[in-house]
């Protein structure tokens, strides 16, 4: 049985595992078991899974081990943490508000993301403050209340009025 198989059984018994969990199972080191856990994922056969400070690799229909559960860990799919989601929601955010000044929040973002994205998870609001300050900072009036320029956020978004 090649190492390939075998990664999948115990996958399969464990639900998700990490790096390495594959590394001290098998022996491997981490470039190959990274390698042979991201082949898995293009073939179809396991998940990413991002949680606070790790990776996982699961089956499709897995739940997150006790270990990795906790309300700040992120268990939606991996392409809702790109900076582009966040964009692409604050465009449909503004595009709600009329005038020259918004409260636009962490939390209001997220809900503004994509559906499968929509998870009350303390890592999306973290993630959404961030861009919020980091990337849109030049917009922000007022910090403590979350107060935007709208024309300087359209601006920014390059949205036409």
């Amino acid at each position: 049985m090649n190492v390939e198989v075998r990664v999948l059984v115990y996958i399969s018994k464990e639900g998700c595992v990490s790096v390495n969990d594959v590394v001290e199972r098998y022996g491997l080191n981490k470039e190959e078991a990274q390698r042979l856990l991201e082949g898995l994922v293009e073939e179809g056969d396991l998940i990413r899974r991002a949680v606070y400070g790790a990776l996982l690799y699961c089956m499709p229909e897995a739940k997150t081990p006790p270990k990795y559960r906790n309300q700040k860990y992120y268990e939606g799919p991996v392409e809702c943490l790109k900076v582009e989601r966040f964009r692409e929601a604050l465009a449909d955010l503004i595009k709600e508000h009329r005038g020259h000044q918004a409260t636009i929040r962490p939390k209001r973002l997220v809900a503004h993301l994509p559906n499968p994205c929509r998870l009350r998870s303390t890592a999306l609001i973290r993630i959404a403050t961030y861009v919020l300050l980091v990337e849109y900072r030049p917009a922000l009036i007022n910090r403590k209340k979350w107060l935007f320029d709208l024309d300087k956020l359209r601006a920014l978004l390059s949205i036409s009025f």
